[in-house]
């Protein structure tokens, strides 16, 4: 997938991951990182190529909406930064000079609100190491604030 992207091959690069995940049996609990993958895919087709930007938007947002559909039907006993990540692409999407800038923003903006409350300590141990959560807190809550910048200086109507 990496190859045909860098090549510029996006809708390949999409169709190589779609078909893995059809045609071989596994955990489908990280179907929710692969249309991550696809999304970015997406996105950063809808920056490369304006021509299809609509469709390529259109695409990443109905990915993103499948990896987060996923999240939310996990029942997970770990920290997880899926929140973060979905929001993150949310969020570049924003960026993009579309019409749906807003709901964009205002999207990441939850998704990344939803993931702070699930930092709940400075550490988080897993298989025998312990790791600082102060970088995840801090890189969170540094694109809430540019979201709701962005937000601001979008003019989007604030909640």
């Amino acid at each position: 997938m990496i190859a045909l992207q860098d090549d510029g091959r996006y809708d390949e690069a999409v169709k190589t991951v779609q078909t893995w995940m059809q045609m071989n049996p596994r955990d489908a609990s990280r179907d929710g990182l692969l249309y991550q993958q696809i999304a970015m895919v997406y996105i950063t087709k809808a920056y490369k190529e304006p021509d299809s930007r609509e469709d390529s938007v259109s695409q990443a947002e109905q990915n993103l909406e499948m990896a987060l559909g996923r999240h939310d039907q996990e029942v997970s006993g770990g920290l997880g930064t899926d929140l973060f990540e979905i929001g993150t692409g949310y969020e570049v999407l924003g960026n993009l000079p579309v019409a749906e800038t807003c709901k964009f923003y205002e999207k990441a903006r939850q998704l990344f609100e939803r993931q702070l409350p699930l930092i709940q300590s400075d550490t988080y141990t897993a298989s025998g190491r312990t790791f600082s959560l102060k970088p995840l807190q801090v890189a969170v809550n540094k694109h809430l604030e540019a979201v709701r910048q962005k937000l601001s200086n979008a003019g989007c109507p604030t909640n």
